[in-house]
Parts: C-alpha cells; structure tokens; sequence
C-alpha cells in the first residue's frame, strides 16, 4: 500500500501504511532509473515497506540512496537492515544518528555524508535543508518537474510559521506539508 504525493514520489510508509511505531517513508523516482528512500521506518515491518516498493513496480536495486532527513533515534534499526538489504552506494544522515546507525552492522557500510550533501544522479536532484531536527526541506529537481516537500515532526502553529518564513527565505511559494509522525501531507502557499 502506497499513497502517491506527487508524480514519481510516494508515500511507501509510515503508521497507516507498515507499523504504527513509523514515521513518514518516502520513494522519489528520479529521471534516470534509479531512486531515493527518504526515511526507514523503525525496522519492525521491513517487509511491509519492501512490498510497497515492490508494489509500485520498482525493483529494490534501484534504489541508489538512503536519506535520512531527521533526527529519529527510534529508526537507527530499520536503516541497518535496509543497508544490508538493499546495499544503497550512500547514506546521508544527520551526524547524531549517523555513527549509531554503522554500530554493529553486519555488512561493509556504504559512505555516509551529512545532510548539508546534494544528491545528483544525471539530471536529476535531491537537495536536503535540515531547518532543526524536528524538520527538513527536500527540494527535488527533474527535467519535467521540481518540488518542494517539508518534512516535519512539529505541529505547532508558531513552528509552522517559522517553516513559512524559511522558505520565503528559499523563494519557494508552493510545497507539500508533510507530518512525519502523522503520515498526513497538504499542499501549502508559502
């Protein structure tokens, strides 16, 4: 079970789609065949998150990177087994969980970088603007198409005009507002 967000970028996990102890998984498909995981999920219905790439009709080698937006200690597991699983070429983390994550893996890990990377591959783009570590913007770039999704665990309203004025900031008008822990997402104007 998936939930399309926008063209070629789903909504592949999170409490209502693989367990409740989740938070929000993204699948962005880029121009080239390959594709990034955007979150893990805790590691308890790894499964249910392969079955929903599957279910797209992706095959799991596609999937070239793993990024991790926020700090969320609770999937440090679910990130080693879709390391040994699916052998991504890099991860980017943010630096306080990246070290637990490599912590008793079992394979030889794949590079890890901070958030501040770009992630080129061809044409295509993923750009991560980590704004605390409760939120991420992820700017996506494609030859037909680019989107801004932000990616947070905050529900305040003063921490929601705080994101607004952040991507005023970055000249953005439009984005897709996603609640990490929720698995809920709305198109917003900045």
């Amino acid at each position: 079970m998936h939930f399309t967000l926008a063209p070629g970028i789903y909504v592949i996990g999170g409490k209502l789609l693989t367990d409740p102890s989740d938070g929000m998984v993204l699948l962005i498909e880029l121009d080239e065949g390959s594709s990034i995981l955007v979150g893990c999920g805790s590691g308890n219905r790894i499964d249910a998150l392969l079955r929903n790439i599957v279910e797209l009709g992706m095959s799991l080698s596609t999937i070239k990177y793993i990024v991790i937006p926020l700090v969320d200690p609770s999937i440090v597991n679910g990130c080693r087994a879709l390391i040994e699983i699916l052998r991504p070429k890099h991860v980017v983390a943010p630096p306080t969980i990246a070290k637990a994550i490599y912590q008793g893996i079992g394979v030889e890990p794949a590079p890890i970088s901070l958030l501040s990377d770009n992630i080129t591959m061809g044409r295509s783009s993923l750009k991560v603007v980590s704004i605390a570590s409760d939120t991420a913007i992820l700017e996506v770039t494609r030859v037909t198409s680019r989107i801004t999704i932000v990616l947070t665990r905050a529900t305040s309203l003063k921490h929601l005009d705080q994101i607004r004025e952040r991507l005023r900031s970055l000249s953005q008008t439009v984005c897709r507002l996603c609640l990490y822990d929720e698995c809920m997402c709305k198109t917003i104007q900045v």
